[in-house]
């Protein structure tokens, strides 16, 4: 009766298929890390390529911060829209995007002679259009 000769090489060694294994498991790993890295740059790109297509609604513009104004003690004659009403003006052309609103009101000193002086305050908000 013959033995059939068998081979070292005939079959990898079980140690040479568990490094395969792990360095395999590992590369698995690292590209799942990486991908999860890069998340937001891949979906950056592909919502920026969405709205250049048009299938996707833009991004909102930022609401701009408007600053009040409170004007300088002054005499009677003036009025809240004197005061108040160049501002709304200037931040309505720079803001055509959105509805620049107005809120403004006065109070008054008057000294022991009797003298009114008045002060006018206004305050701007921006919403969309």
């Amino acid at each position: 009766m013959k033995h059939a000769a068998v081979h070292k090489n005939d079959n990898p060694p079980a140690k040479g298929r568990i490094v395969a294994g792990i360095v395999a498991g590992a590369a698995i790993v690292a590209g799942i890390a990486t991908f999860m890295n890069n998340t937001e740059t891949i979906g950056s790109f592909a919502h920026r390529s969405c709205q250049l297509a048009g299938l996707c609604a833009k991004d909102p513009i930022p609401t701009p911060n408007l600053a009040g104004y409170d004007s300088p003690a002054m005499g009677g004659g003036h009025n809240q829209t004197e005061q108040c009403g160049p501002l709304l003006q200037k931040y309505q052309q720079e803001n055509p995007q959105f509805n620049v609103t107005l809120k403004s009101w006065e109070d008054n000193d008057k000294d022991f002679l009797g003298h009114v002086t008045y002060h006018y305050h206004c305050r701007y908000s921006a919403t969309p259009k």
